[in-house]
């Protein structure tokens, strides 16, 4: 396995943007090839500025960059979700490459005939039509997802837009493609149904459990029933940064007689809000934070759709925002 770096996309940008400095972000998994992927900015003779974050493509370090003197920014990892940048972004999507689709009928079962709604991350989308073929093989029918508002290829998800699953809903069974269960659980909770996740690397396929997860969250929800102090909490990352929703929810607090103070933060960590000594929080930055972080918060953080459920009692869980439509206060 090995992932494309697109040098020579990444080489005529860096002649048609040249400047003293090149803004460079690079997310956690591929820092370990920094010396692979810097090797194009020493042949144009230009210093590359690493900045510290990136965890998603909503997060944009142009702003920054801008103030560091660079002329470009190259963002890797991700793609394009289509902000707005003070300067030229370059896009370097990490697609990986160099897998064996060829042992999916071992561990796959597909009925005769049965509608298949595949989707996955950007990481893998060169391989759906691939798994496509796969499954017409196995005698099914596959279907995939046309993109959504922040997504810019049909059959990807992003946590914050799961349109791509949501249009293939009406399927037999949904397949997600891809590592991690994050995308697979965003899009069983906001389709309602039953997802199979199929590892690229060992080609195993699990159904996803996602009764489970709505079960421990819904704890969470319970121990926020008491909280007076509330902390909304919102990012100035430039995909997260939803501060006309953060003051909804703060208005929403206010009217069930809470306490709230608003943050507002780059990165959203539990050192920085519990100096505040809050009962409770609600992010409305990237919905991954109460999802993937909550074990290092001593309070419960929730999303802006589960703060509906402490004051209003029975209802759909619902995801964040996974449309513009979805949810608003």
């Amino acid at each position: 396995m090995w992932f494309d770096f697109e040098e020579e996309t990444v080489s005529s940008f860096i002649r048609s943007h040249r400047g003293g400095r090149v803004a460079v972000q690079i997310p956690p998994g591929l820092k370990r090839h920094w010396e692979e992927i810097s090797e194009v900015y020493r042949r144009h003779g230009v210093e590359p500025v690493v900045f510290e974050s990136n965890f998603g493509a909503c997060d944009l370090a142009d702003a920054r960059a801008k103030l560091a003197g660079c002329s470009a920014l190259v963002h890797y990892g991700h793609s394009d979700m289509g902000l707005k940048s003070e300067i030229p972004v370059l896009y370097v999507e990490a697609r990986v490459r160099g897998l064996n689709l060829n042992r999916i009928e071992r561990s796959l079962h597909i009925p005769d005939g049965a509608k298949v709604g595949i989707f996955s991350t950007v990481q893998y989308i060169d391989y759906l039509q691939d798994l496509a073929s796969v499954i017409r093989e196995l005698g099914g029918s596959p279907i995939i997802g046309r993109h959504g508002w922040r997504t810019k290829y049909d059959g990807q998800v992003l946590g914050c837009d799961l349109q791509s699953a949501l249009s293939v809903s009406s399927a037999d069974f949904l397949l997600y493609f891809g590592t991690g269960r994050f995308h697979p659980l965003g899009a069983s909770i906001t389709t309602g149904r039953d997802v199979v996740c199929l590892d690229p690397h060992t080609l195993k396929a699990e159904k996803l459990d996602a009764e489970k997860f709505v079960r421990a969250r819904m704890v969470h929800v319970m121990r926020s029933s008491d909280a007076v102090r509330w902390c909304v909490v919102t990012s100035t990352k430039p995909g997260q940064f939803r501060l006309a929703l953060a003051d909804r929810v703060c208005r929403y607090l206010q009217a069930q007689g809470k306490k709230t103070f608003l943050v507002i933060a780059d990165v959203v960590t539990p050192e920085m809000l519990e100096d505040f000594d809050p009962d409770a929080a609600v992010s409305v930055a990237c919905p991954r934070i109460p999802i993937d972080d909550q074990e290092r918060f001593s309070f419960p953080v929730l999303s802006p759709p589960e703060l509906r459920l402490v004051f209003e009692g029975e209802g759909s869980y619902l995801f964040d925002e996974v449309r513009r439509e979805d949810f608003k206060f």
